[in-house]
């Protein structure tokens, strides 16, 4: 990504659609899938939101023949990553003890999310 930000509501749901689709979407089957999903966005609306995820280099543009396809440059796990690291720094002053804390106190997390945590920990913070 050009600048880690968090990216608008409209162009995470571009984001998603990709990353469904296996990370590349020719632009006919993405304005498919947004229409399925209830966005009734004109074509040079979903141009506008894929211009603007290109600007920020999340996706690349490959011509394809006289078609255009759309492939993400970050994976969703790196954006969620990204993007948790920096609901830590800003929100929690960079304590990961703190974001815990608080989704305890809300009551966020459930037997089964901690049972999931434990495990977790114990491989060593692999893969949950």
């Amino acid at each position: 990504m050009e600048r880690e930000t968090v990216l608008p509501e409209a162009q995470l749901e571009v984001m998603e659609v990709i990353w469904d689709r296996g990370g590349s979407v020719m632009f006919a089957d993405l304005s498919s899938e947004l229409e399925a999903r209830g966005k009734e966005w004109k074509a040079n609306t979903i141009l506008t939101l894929l211009a603007r995820l290109a600007e920020r280099g999340m996706v690349s543009v490959c011509k394809r023949g006289r078609l255009n396809e759309y492939a993400a440059r970050v994976s969703r796990e790196d954006y969620q990553q990204m993007q948790a690291r920096s609901l830590v720094d800003r929100v929690f002053g960079g304590s990961t003890k703190h974001l815990i804390s608080a989704l305890v106190k809300q009551e966020y997390l459930t037997k089964d999310d901690y049972d999931e945590l434990k495990e977790f920990w114990e491989k060593g913070g692999g893969e949950p």
